[in-house]
């Protein structure tokens, strides 16, 4: 089996490579170390990684990162097996991957005898979440009570789309983008159109801003 370790800090992908090595008996020739987004993408479309196991840091240099960095990652390596090893400490966000089809989660808080056991479980096809992250209570918050269009202009709002923008991205009217505006407000509880970001940023949707 083969494995790519992506992460943009030196220590961190050695010592993941040394814990694959004495956890798995993993021989450098079977491991690629990637730094940066674009190698990773670039090391996932090499024939031999089609259906590597891929530890993978969300937030690296590159023009990517998160969501979108998982979901390129999995256009071109679809058989790949990826461990999401993280500092970025997001239920929401955690639930989505999952949703994604990751094989594994794991907060960089943690052991690092807890991110061995989710590849060890990638390895054997199951999955793995970290019993630190507690996705019980994230569908409690007012957000996913809101439609997909309502939330979609409240992402667009956030990312400082103009209304005019919005409109011909969801091809609706500027009263419709208004009653959608309006009746993610009153759900979310929000009186003031500004408070919209800060509600992102203070329940960790901030990733739904990536571009």
């Amino acid at each position: 089996m083969r494995f790519i370790v992506a992460d943009d800090h030196d220590s961190m992908r050695l010592l993941t490579f040394e814990l694959l090595k004495k956890t798995f008996g993993v021989s450098s020739d079977h491991v690629t170390l990637v730094g940066t987004a674009e190698q990773l993408i670039e090391a996932a479309s090499q024939p031999e990684n089609a259906s590597a196991l891929v530890v993978l840091d969300l937030v690296m240099p590159g023009t990517i990162k998160r969501l979108r960095l998982l979901k390129e990652l999995k256009r071109r390596a679809p058989f790949a097996a990826v461990v999401v090893y993280t500092g970025y400490d997001s239920p929401h966000l955690a639930q989505e991957l999952l949703y994604q089809g990751v094989a594994g989660y794991v907060q960089k808080s943690s052991p690092l005898a807890r991110l061995m056991e989710a590849v060890g479980e990638a390895m054997e096809q199951r999955r793995f979440i970290d019993p630190a992250l507690d996705t019980a209570n994230n569908l409690k918050i007012e957000w996913w009570n809101l439609t997909t269009r309502e939330s979609d202009v409240v992402v667009a709002l956030c990312k400082g789309w103009s209304a005019a923008k919005i409109c011909e991205h969801y091809a609706i009217r500027p009263k419709t983008l208004s009653a959608h505006k309006r009746a993610a407000m009153a759900k979310l509880d929000i009186s003031e159109e500004a408070g919209l970001a800060a509600y992102i940023i203070e329940n960790g949707l901030d990733y739904l801003l990536d571009e």
